[in-house]
């Protein structure tokens, strides 16, 4: 790029200002630059079209083919440098390779790190002041180079007119004295193009037939469009087996990256509790087809096994919480309920000495030093409240303006950006409580060499996974493989085997609840869905995530959030629990000293309704609050 050109991010971000996150826009906008400087452009086309040409030239003298990844191991880190200084403006210099390995012949996995100058830092300091968002560099830079690796793998994909997938799997900024580094994991594969079109093309059938809107015959063409993706999944169950290797590697190289346990929990939970389902132990599996196999003594052997049942333990746990984690208000105030529920549906003795929570004697401390310095004490009745109140506001969902009242109820954060951080701290909390039962259990081993480090750990998970999916789920036909659940002839015919074998998939792409992809796939096709029912139903915009909600959702999974996150703990004091007992004192103050119903509901309407708007459905919110909470004590 020429030299008094301005910066490529910097053009970008000036026509993106509110669009940071909508990922079309922004690859539409950042494409349109790079070919406005033709003569550059031009050139990194040619030069990855020579060399696919020659490597096929050489590849028609073959007896034995290279397949599509020989070409990439031989040159994407040449394709990769070309970018990062021809097409995207930063310094390939300050790029190391770090390893690229090929488990199969089918996917890659390029490790890098990027250590950042004093200029490029300010660039990207540039960006942020530019688009105007408060995002910190630990997550702006990350999705900057996700960014600039998804374009560069749609130029390589149109040029050699292959149909490969290059995706930047996992980020994590690093400091290394004063300089920060970007440790990034980049996969190269075969598209999975055929059996996202048919997923996608399922959960259109199954949104259709949730609206009488639309006319039975488009919903006849949507079932049969439906019906491929269960065509896809019976042809490709003989190769399970051999892509299972992929899919386990991807996730054990992307926690290792990112040095948290975020990424499989999902696939965990979605492993795990089919295997409950079939004839087999969890357990039994394990130590049978794995832990049998090698030379680890017995007490490595049952420190492992305690690890692998804390994680599935919470695994369920964070994918229960995660199914509810949808779109609309609704669905978010549902979810914000949900865990209330589960934190404060007892007492709070039961907070600090159970395992409800990760670091029980934390949020006693919490307590203890807020009760020290306020005089809003937070005591028993407070978390006794808090249960009791969730149970209340419960029915108060449908009622107009509860979206506002919970607003001003929680220092003006919507329940929206409340839940992501909840989301936020729950895996700090959960990430952390692991790496200390790690050092918990290597007290008990008493030779060093038996140490369990966080990777062996990581590994031991993986390769359980894989045992136990190759246990229940493959078999040479599919036939058989039903057979190994207790339902075989309802919820695990063999089709629906195939499809819960092709879904095992589709997590290497989207690691999250299997639960919310209908509302992932919808939103990240809006414009299509919308475009494909516009002649039978207006859609509303709460169906889909918003942008903002989409790319949330990737960080949580791919990218290492956590240093400068609260803990569990203190989000439920900060967020939670401080907030809502200020509100209960005020509430039974008010109640106390006011006998007449319609001043009570002026008084406490002023609570929370300081601006005056909505002043009569604030009204019938603490109408219904005052005679259910009544019911309540």
């Amino acid at each position: 790029m020429t030299e008094n050109k301005e910066h490529l991010i910097l053009r970008a971000g000036s026509q993106l200002k509110d669009n940071i996150f909508n990922l079309r826009k922004i690859n539409k906008i950042i494409l349109n630059e790079l070919k406005s400087d033709t003569t550059v452009y031009s050139a990194f086309i040619s030069d990855i079209s020579d060399k696919w040409k020659e490597f096929q030239k050489k590849n028609e003298q073959r007896k034995i083919k290279y397949r599509y990844t020989i070409f990439f191991l031989r040159n994407f880190d040449y394709f990769f440098r070309q970018s990062i200084d021809n097409l995207f403006g930063f310094n390939s210099k300050n790029l190391k390779l770090i390893s690229k390995e090929n488990v199969t012949d089918n996917d890659l996995y390029f490790e890098y790190k990027f250590y950042f100058s004093e200029d490029e830092m300010n660039l990207i300091t540039k960006f942020k002041e530019r688009v105007s968002h408060p995002l910190d560099y630990d997550r702006i830079i990350p999705f900057i180079f996700e960014v600039l690796i998804t374009i560069l793998g749609m130029i390589i994909r149109k040029t050699i007119n292959k149909k490969i997938w290059i995706s930047q799997n996992g980020a994590r900024l690093k400091k290394k004295g004063k300089k920060s580094y970007l440790n990034l994991l980049i996969t190269i594969r075969r598209s999975p193009d055929e059996i996202m079109d048919g997923y996608f093309a399922f959960i259109l059938y199954n949104f259709a037939i949730r609206h009488s809107e639309i006319p039975d015959s488009y919903k006849k063409t949507l079932m049969e469009r439906k019906n491929i993706l269960t065509k896809i999944a019976l042809k490709n169950y003989p190769l399970a087996k051999y892509q299972l290797v992929d899919i386990i590697f991807t996730f054990f190289k992307k926690c290792t990256l990112l040095e948290n346990v975020s990424p499989f929990l999902d696939f965990l939970n979605f492993v795990c509790s089919r295997v409950e389902d079939s004839i087999f132990d969890t357990i039994e599996i394990i130590q049978e087809d794995f832990l049998s196999n090698l030379d680890y003594p017995p007490e490595v052997n049952e420190s492992l096994i305690r690890i692998f049942n804390f994680i599935n333990k919470y695994s369920t746990l964070f994918s229960t919480f995660q199914a509810n984690n949808r779109p609309s208000f609704r669905n978010q105030y549902e979810l914000f309920l949900l865990y209330l529920q589960f934190f404060f549906g007892r007492t709070l003795e039961s907070l600090e000495i159970s395992d409800l929570l990760f670091f029980p004697k934390k949020f006693g401390d919490l307590i203890k030093e807020h009760n020290l310095s306020k005089k809003d004490k937070i005591s028993f009745k407070t978390i006794r409240s808090i249960g009791y109140f969730s149970n209340i506001a419960l029915s108060l969902s449908h009622l107009p303006g509860i979206e506002d009242f919970f607003y001003k109820l929680l220092n003006e954060k919507k329940i929206q950006n409340i839940n992501e951080i909840f989301f936020m701290t729950f895996l700090k909390s959960l990430n952390e409580k692991f790496l200390s039962l790690i050092e918990e259990e290597n007290k008990k081993l008493k030779k060093s060499q038996n140490k369990i480090s966080f990777e062996k750990a990581i590994d031991f998970i993986c390769r359980s996974l894989y045992s136990l999916i190759n246990k229940v789920f493959l078999r040479e036909k599919v036939e058989d493989a039903s057979k190994n659940f207790v339902d075989p002839r309802s919820r695990y015919i063999p089709e629906n085997v195939a499809t819960r074998v092709l879904e095992l998939s589709i997590f290497k792409d989207l690691n999250l609840s299997d639960d919310i992809w209908p509302d992932y796939f919808l939103s990240v096709n809006k414009e299509e869905v919308k475009h494909l029912f516009k002649k039978y139903l207006e859609i509303p915009e709460d169906v889909f995530y918003s942008d903002w909600s989409l790319s949330m959702i990737d960080m949580i999974y791919n990218q290492e959030l956590f240093h400068n996150e609260k803990y569990l703990e203190e989000f439920l004091i900060e967020d939670v629990v401080i907030p809502l007992n200020k509100f209960f004192l005020q509430f039974e103050k008010k109640k106390e000293s006011t006998e007449n119903k319609d001043d009570l509901l002026n008084d406490l309407t002023k609570i929370i309704n300081k601006e005056k708007r909505n002043t009569e459905d604030i009204k019938i919110i603490f109408s219904n609050i005052i005679e259910l909470w009544d019911l309540s004590f």
